[in-house]
């Protein structure tokens, strides 16, 4: 239990010093939550609301399992991604609406679906949904995102491979991010 522990604070500390690097590049413009089935979390966007592309950066706590009653301990799962305008909607004057796409990554310690125990997974990500960002400085993402990687745990006889379930028939499971916009 110790071990997990602090496996759980590695990923943790590794996730807020990627955040952290990435906000000194880029100035963060908004900070909020992440609600998902797939989990709960802190969530930060950087790039102006009116600008081209911005990147997409999330702290959860993966619930699936805790949420279906299978485990008591949630993992814990950093996700990245750059995203793509696809179309911006006719925007009443200092709000903007658009729809975007974007491919990313995501590493955490997770439980996946097939296996009892936690194990650690990398992933490449796509994603896709829209985003709308209101006058009263509110931003409200919501989109789908699928995750392809491998997932690698311990199962007594030493550590096995596989692939990570649960990123893609978890995709399915929609995702809201409410932030706050600092302009």
């Amino acid at each position: 239990m110790v071990a997990i522990m602090k496996a759980d604070r590695l990923v943790l500390t590794f996730a807020l010093a990627l955040l952290c690097s990435a906000g000194a590049r880029a100035q963060i413009r908004s900070a909020g939550t992440f609600h998902s089935y797939k989990g709960v979390g802190l969530s930060c966007q950087t790039g102006s609301p009116g600008s081209r592309d911005f990147n997409y950066f999330v702290i959860s706590a993966d619930m699936s399992k805790v949420f279906s009653g299978k485990s008591k301990v949630p993992g814990v799962k950093f996700n990245y991604s750059h995203n793509v305008r696809l179309y911006t909607f006719n925007p009443v004057e200092r709000e903007d609406i658009c729809m975007f796409a974007g491919s990313g990554v995501s590493a955490g310690r997770v439980s996946d679906g097939q296996r009892d125990t936690f194990g650690f997974e990398g992933a490449l990500t796509g994603s896709f949904g829209f985003r709308a960002a209101f006058s009263r400085k509110i931003l409200f993402t919501a989109g789908l995102t699928i995750e392809t990687g491998a997932f690698i745990y311990h199962d007594g006889r030493g550590l096995r491979f596989s692939l990570y379930r649960d990123g893609i028939t978890h995709s399915i499971y929609p995702q809201i991010s409410i932030s706050y916009m600092f302009r």
